[in-house]
C-alpha cells in the first residue's frame, strides 16, 4: 500500500497543535512556579509582620523589606501574565487557522 504525502497545510496544523500543547505545559509549569514563589513570599511577609509587631521592631526596616517583597510579587505576577498573554495569542492564531481551513 502506497502512503500518500500529508498536505503542507495539515503539517502546519499538526505542528501548531503540537506547539500549543507544549506551550500549555509550559504555562501550567509557570503558574505552578508562581504559586510556589508567592507562598514563599507570603511566609516572608508573615515574618515581617511578626518582627514589626515585636517590642522594638523597626518600622523603617519593615517598610523597606515589605516594599521589596511586594515588588517581587508584582514581577512574578507580571511574568506569568506575559506568558499567559503569549499563549492566548497562540490559541487565537490556531482558532483562526482552523476556521480558514474549514472554509
Amino acid at each position: 500500500m502506497q502512503r500518500l504525502p500529508i498536505p503542507a497545510r495539515s503539517l502546519d496544523n499538526i505542528e501548531l497543535v503540537t506547539n500549543i500543547l507544549e506551550e500549555e505545559d509550559d504555562v501550567v509549569a509557570c503558574h505552578r512556579q508562581q504559586i510556589e514563589d508567592n507562598m514563599a513570599l507570603v511566609q516572608e511577609e508573615m515574618g515581617l509582620l511578626t518582627q514589626v509587631e515585636m517590642p522594638g521592631g523597626s518600622v523603617e526596616s519593615y517598610v523597606i523589606r515589605l516594599d521589596r517583597v511586594l515588588q517581587r510579587k508584582i514581577e512574578s505576577v507580571n511574568k506569568l501574565r506575559e506568558r499567559l498573554s503569549e499563549f492566548q495569542q497562540r490559541l487565537k492564531e490556531e482558532e483562526t487557522l482552523s476556521k480558514t481551513r474549514r472554509l
